[in-house]
């Protein structure tokens, strides 16, 4: 799946990302958490006892998603005693981190951390062996724009037919503006680089920093490639640096149009019921399997 393997090949990377993008206040969050809220709440009504609510958080990363709304469950008082949790990522030192985030928070329900991938999620374990649907899967942060090699978006929807529940299930999938390309918009060739340079002090590393900055990114056809930088040191007393690990690398991200996407969506019997919007840039699609 794309390139992103390669970002977050390392705990450092993870830690990294986690610092800089877990908070459970970005704009996002709003979106997921009324998905979520509605679609349990009407399980609870209208589905048998005895099949659990499914939440499947592909791309999960460090956990921010998923954690965020179980966390704000337990403050609202809402009962997920009886729902299945699952957090999917192709990266195993971001799931290791998500492992540790969930365990400092002791009002977590069990939730199953899975490598996997997003073309094959009929594939995940506790998927396969447990024979469950999916009431809920997200795919956050535009993520899904990982997916740039041919043909790899309609896996990923043919992939969303085999697991989500028909006529009840929702799938909320994110595009960034500028990756998703509209009618009658201009086509870009550059796009903005993704946060300011920054200096992170570690928190689970004692003396580690990291030193980050990735350039604007350029357009070949529908490819964006983004130049990371990132360096790994310790400061030492005397002045200078001990660098622990430097990376240098192009983070590639497809632009889809959205003909495209409606094409893939049709192609496989995904409707879409509703296209919604944060402050964070992004379009929300949401996407049913029609019974």
């Amino acid at each position: 799946m794309g390139d992103i393997d390669f970002f977050y090949d390392s705990p450092y990377r993870a830690e990294l990302y986690d610092l800089q993008w877990n908070s459970p206040n970005l704009p996002d969050m709003d979106v997921y958490w009324k998905g979520f809220a509605d679609l349990l709440a009407q399980h609870g009504k209208s589905i048998p006892q005895n099949r659990p609510f499914t939440l499947l958080d592909v791309g999960t990363g460090t956990g921010r998603i998923l954690l965020g709304l179980l966390k704000k469950a337990a403050a609202t008082s809402l009962d997920t005693s009886t729902a299945k949790f699952i957090g999917m990522d192709n990266a195993p030192p971001m799931l290791d981190l998500a492992v540790k985030n969930a365990a400092k928070e002791q009002i977590i329900p069990p939730v199953t951390w899975v490598v996997g991938s997003a073309t094959a999620l009929h594939e995940l374990s506790p998927i396969r062996q447990q024979g469950i649907t999916v009431d809920l899967l997200i795919f956050s942060f535009s993520s899904i724009c990982h997916l740039r090699e041919n043909g790899e978006l309609k896996q990923f929807f043919e992939s969303c037919t085999k697991v989500l529940t028909p006529g009840t299930g929702r799938a909320y999938i994110s595009f960034v503006d500028g990756l998703l390309q509209r009618p009658g918009t201009d086509v870009a060739s550059e796009f903005p680089p993704f946060g300011d340079p920054v200096e992170i002090r570690s928190l689970a590393y004692p003396g580690v920093w990291y030193r980050e900055e990735n350039d604007a990114g350029k357009f070949k056809g529908d490819i964006l490639f983004m130049t990371n930088r990132m360096k790994v040191f310790k400061k030492l007393p005397e002045g200078g640096e001990e660098v622990l690990e430097s990376h240098s690398g192009c983070h590639q991200l497809r632009r889809f149009s959205e003909a495209e996407v409606l094409e893939a969506l049709e192609s496989v019997g995904l409707r879409i019921v509703d296209t919604l919007r944060s402050d964070m840039m992004e379009t929300y699609l949401v996407l049913q399997l029609p019974e």
